[in-house]
């Protein structure tokens, strides 16, 4: 049995271990912030940033990030310093669009340790250009997850986007700046945390048709899914 003494030292001792351990837990949490503005200067209020962390499959669905900018053109965000992590901005109207962005190897990248503000210039204008919005349903609950939209004449990727998941594994995922098409222009591929690409049935015959400045709004139930690359 420990002396009252050794007891205290003992007790001492486990309680700047966890306060030793919760300090190095909250220093890896690093507050940055994310300018967003057009080739004029001036700010892209709602403009959605993604902090995107890139695994061996991907996107890595627990890590990746996305917030949308304020007034000021800000985005905040909270991000593992231990982490490195590449942001895309994405605003309907403006570019490059997110997809050119992921191919761009200039794009902003957040070193380990990165914190503090960054700027992102969307310095093309777009006219138009529709949206369409892709309701995913029974994907990974709370996870980050990305589609891919692609031409259905040559397969191409046209544009991605991302969300958040509910606790339901469903999200709202909003492609902008879509050139006008007919009918069954393009399809959709949902990118799932888990590794796995998935490609909803229904919509592999097409989506469409988008017109300028509207938004086309279709429902994928990913339950009933197919394997499909990501990324042709």
């Amino acid at each position: 049995m420990l002396s009252p003494t050794k007891k205290s030292a003992v007790q001492l001792i486990a309680i700047t271990a966890l306060l030793t351990g919760a300090c190095v837990w909250q220093a890896q949490a690093n507050d940055v912030v994310i300018h967003v503005k057009d080739k004029t200067g001036k700010a892209a209020a709602n403009t959605v940033v993604y902090a995107i962390l890139f695994g061996e499959h991907g996107p890595d669905g627990g890590e990746s990030k996305m917030a949308t900018t304020d007034r000021r053109g800000n985005a905040k965000f909270a991000l593992d310093a231990t982490k490195e992590y590449e942001i895309i901005a994405d605003k309907h109207g403006l570019g490059p669009t997110a997809r050119a962005q992921i191919f761009n190897l200039s794009r902003l990248h957040l070193n380990r340790g990165a914190k503090g503000k960054s700027d992102i210039t969307l310095g093309q204008a777009f006219e138009n250009r529709g949206l369409i919005a892709v309701t995913a349903r029974h994907a990974t609950p709370n996870k980050f997850i990305i589609g891919s939209l692609r031409s259905k004449a040559d397969e191409k990727d046209v544009a991605f986007a991302g969300n958040m998941t509910d606790a339901q594994g469903n999200a709202i995922l909003v492609f902008n700046n879509i050139p006008p098409s007919d009918a069954n222009a393009y399809d959709i591929d949902i990118y799932d945390p888990s590794g796995e690409v998935v490609k909803n049935k229904h919509y592999a015959g097409g989506i469409g048709p988008v017109f300028s400045d509207e938004r086309t709004s279709v429902a994928l139930d990913l339950s009933n899914t197919q394997s499909a690359l990501l990324m042709r």
